[in-house]
């Protein structure tokens, strides 16, 4: 899978840079061995290194200086723990923790999910997402509704007001608190998620989103909020008023579902993966760990 196909920051791009470039897309072609890739362009190159730079930059701290020790100043793992003050032991499972975070950040990254291919089905690349989003979350019992609000006006300005392509932080920022709040009330498992939106997808099938893109995916994700807000404000109303709540905790933990849904759905639209087929058997999971 992914892993096969990305060789960390210097390995990949000095194996690549290291090979002459063909002058023309034919002799590219000549060039490549059957089921090999093409070789990238210099500006392809350059997009996957700012893709790796930006996954490094994302790192915590530690871990960031450990790569970059390691892979850019060429210092062994005992210069490195000389350096950082941490015995041969301790650096070297601070490598290993470094290359397992650098290695999920490369395998969630838009640009070098369009280029490999790190989903082979429609349901493997929803709950590689779903999976993501729910590691970056931290249970939370409260929800921030004007700070939801606010990066879904951001959303709408970026694909309506602006023309333009979100970015992926455009729907983790909206998922990641919905998330979390559904952590904190045991409401989320990401391989339960994965096989719910599968199931929709089977049912919908693909033109119901890719007839209006992420522009409709906005609009939905916009319905669901105004939903969300009007729910919580009958839930709070009718305790204000100590009256029963029958059902609205189950209608409301089925929207925030849906708004985590669509945000899933925006990614797999940038990263070119919502097309794909579902897989044989999209309906069974072997692994049901809450993450």
């Amino acid at each position: 899978m992914a892993s096969k196909h990305i060789l960390f920051a210097g390995g990949v791009f000095e194996r690549l840079e290291s090979r002459r470039q063909p002058s023309s897309d034919y002799e590219a072609l000549m060039m490549t061995a059957p089921g090999e890739e093409p070789i990238p362009s210099a500006d392809e190159i350059m997009e996957l290194r700012e893709a790796v730079a930006e996954s490094i930059e994302a790192l915590p701290a530690k871990h960031r200086n450990t790569i970059k020790l390691l892979m850019y100043e060429g210092l062994s793992l005992r210069e490195v723990g000389q350096r950082l003050g941490y015995s041969d032991v301790h650096i070297m499972r601070l490598r290993n923790a470094a290359y397992d975070k650098l290695k999920t950040s490369l395998t969630m990254s838009i640009v070098l999910r369009r280029r490999y291919e790190m989903a082979k089905t429609w349901d493997e690349s929803a709950t590689q997402w779903c999976a993501h989003i729910g590691s970056l979350s931290k249970p939370n019992k409260k929800m921030d509704f004007e700070n939801l609000s606010d990066r879904i006006e951001a959303l709408i300005g970026i694909t309506f007001h602006n023309n333009q392509e979100p970015n992926p932080e455009a729907f983790t920022l909206i998922a990641i608190p919905v998330v979390s709040y559904l952590r904190a009330h045991d409401w989320w498992d990401s391989a339960e998620m994965g096989l719910l939106l599968a199931r929709k997808q089977h049912d919908y099938g693909h033109g119901n989103i890719t007839r209006f893109g992420l522009r409709g995916v906005t609009v939905r994700l916009t319905d669901k909020y105004e939903r969300l807000a009007n729910l919580q404000f009958t839930k709070d109303f009718l305790e204000d008023s100590g009256s029963t709540v029958p059902l609205v905790n189950e209608t409301i933990a089925d929207t925030l579902h849906d708004i985590v849904g669509y945000c899933v759905v925006g990614l797999m639209l940038l990263d070119d993966t919502f097309k794909l087929s579902l897989g044989e058997n999209y309906g069974v999971t072997s692994d049901n760990n809450r993450v």
